[in-house]
């Protein structure tokens, strides 16, 4: 338990090798407060685990959820043409050019996650 006033650890995913191991351990007859401090996570985040495992059909992790993306892969590969072509290009250009239905942000945010 933290003391008051510290703030909270920030959340993060649990790896499903970690949640196959909380589910097989409690299965095993191990108590949830020895398997959260073997495994380092909390008492009620392994009860999560264990109670969400009888109605899941693995432990891995579903994909997210969220907005489709803009850029298809045709318009990558059109973006990636136009650069081979001309280096210099810049993203304005590239948005007319190329992905006129998208916006100049989304072609830049491309580049950027493309290393370009």
């Amino acid at each position: 338990m933290r003391p008051p006033g510290t703030p909270r650890q920030p959340l993060g995913e649990v790896s499903p090798n970690q949640r196959s191991r909380v589910v097989s351990a409690r299965d095993h007859g191990i108590k949830i407060g020895a398997i959260s401090r073997l495994e380092g996570l909390g008492d009620s985040t392994c009860r999560k685990i264990y109670k969400n495992a009888s109605h899941q059909v693995s432990c891995i992790t579903p994909s997210r959820t969220g907005a489709p993306s803009v850029l298809t892969p045709g318009d990558h590969r059109l973006i990636r043409r136009a650069i081979v072509i001309n280096p210099k290009i810049t993203a304005q250009q590239l948005f007319i050019s190329c992905a006129p239905h998208s916006s100049k942000k989304t072609i830049y945010r491309y580049l950027k996650k493309s290393g370009i």
